[in-house]
């Protein structure tokens, strides 16, 4: 059994546009004040998924221990305080969509949708190729159609109609690319496209999808690139993590340009402590971007929570995350944080193990979730 948990942690120091001028060369970071607290609601969840909905944020998690009756479920908060149960389910979940006034969730033989008013109006059944549900990446809604990406295993894509008719797009995988770990449609609501990503194991390609046809961006930021599922949009712009596998160069994000070029985005995050201890370093994977106030904050594998100041480059945002149990000479490894949202006035840290993750975490304590509080 997995589990997963949720950090918060208080924002007040996220404020670096106030950090003082650094030195002449190199640059010295300020120390690490941020302090991230245990959300106690999810000590005993392996979060899989989350997102907003009406006003509120939802969190799909596996339930360790479980029962037959409680497996997993759907949580919900309205503050970032207060958490409560919407419905426990007896299957594994996986992904959420939000389409319109329904949120949808996945389980391993269902899709079930729940209503603005927080009725569960509608199920319906999912082919057996995509029926466990912690095998699937990501699910998004495209043209009114529902994807579902079937990660590990087979790399299916699944498309589901209004009326509930499933078409199998690629039945023996990807014609040009592998198995999708990420949907990231290109606007909110009923997108007509998305950028796809597929998972790090095949180079982590990423693609155009129009809901029928998938076209490879044939670039890279460097020969040598390897990717590793980050992936977001922002004022209508693709940014993704990539590190240097190749070289064992540090990890980096870069932005799309508009000619379909990589630029690199600030310098590259600093190397985990293994840098030291080992003739190989152990680079820094970017796993989860988000932007708070046109500042980017980046989960990565290894090594914490980091945000970026112009002057200062990559700042940590560590203590109180939950520290990785090996510990090195240099310093501490961290667990990998595959969530990161802020909602209210708080910015939370979350732990799980979603499919899209698969093979970049290797750590067996994947619980819980953090916050912290964010500057006006």
């Amino acid at each position: 059994m997995m589990r997963c948990i949720i950090l918060a942690l208080s924002c007040c120091t996220l404020n670096c546009r106030d950090a003082v001028s650094p030195p002449s060369d190199p640059p010295v970071p300020p120390p690490d004040k941020s302090v991230w607290q245990v959300v106690p609601e999810f000590e005993n969840y392996d979060i899989r998924y989350i997102i907003e909905f009406k006003d509120e944020l939802y969190c799909a998690v596996m339930i360790v221990p479980s029962s037959a009756e409680a497996r997993s479920a759907v949580v919900k908060t309205s503050d970032g305080e207060t958490w409560t149960t919407v419905r426990r389910f007896s299957e594994a979940i996986g992904p959420m969509a939000v389409n319109g006034d329904s949120l949808y969730v996945l389980t391993d033989h269902f899709v079930h949708r729940m209503d603005a008013q927080g009725e569960w109006v509608q199920r319906f059944g999912v082919p057996w190729q995509i029926s466990d549900a912690q095998l699937n990446g990501d699910m998004a809604f495209l043209n009114g159609n529902l994807y579902i990406a079937q990660t590990r295993m087979t790399g299916y894509l699944f498309m589901v109609t209004p009326d509930s008719i499933w078409t199998q797009l690629f039945p023996y995988g990807f014609e040009i690319s592998p198995s999708i770990a990420r949907i990231v449609p290109f606007r909110n609501g009923n997108s007509d496209a998305a950028y796809c990503r597929s998972i790090f194991s095949s180079n982590s390609v990423i693609s155009i999808f129009d809901g029928k046809t998938l076209t490879d961006i044939s670039t890279k930021p460097s020969k040598d690139a390897f990717g590793n599922n980050a992936i977001t949009m922002y004022n209508n712009t693709l940014y993704a993590g990539y590190h240097d596998r190749v070289n064992n160069k540090s990890g980096a994000v870069y932005q799309l340009t508009n000619d379909m070029k990589w630029l690199l985005y600030h310098d590259s995050l600093p190397n985990a402590p293994f840098a030291n201890d080992y003739d190989t370093p152990m680079v820094t994977h970017p796993i989860s971007i988000l932007f708070l106030d046109n500042r980017m904050i980046v989960g990565t594998e290894s090594y914490g929570v980091f945000i970026v100041n112009d002057t200062l480059g990559w700042i940590s945002l560590n203590s109180g995350l939950k520290m990785h149990p090996v510990k090195t000479a240099n310093g501490q490894l961290y667990e990998a944080i595959v969530f990161l949202n802020a909602y209210k006035k708080y910015l939370f840290a979350a732990y799980g193990y979603p499919a899209f993750s698969w093979g970049l975490i290797s750590s067996t304590t994947r619980f819980g979730l953090r916050r912290t509080v964010l500057v006006d």
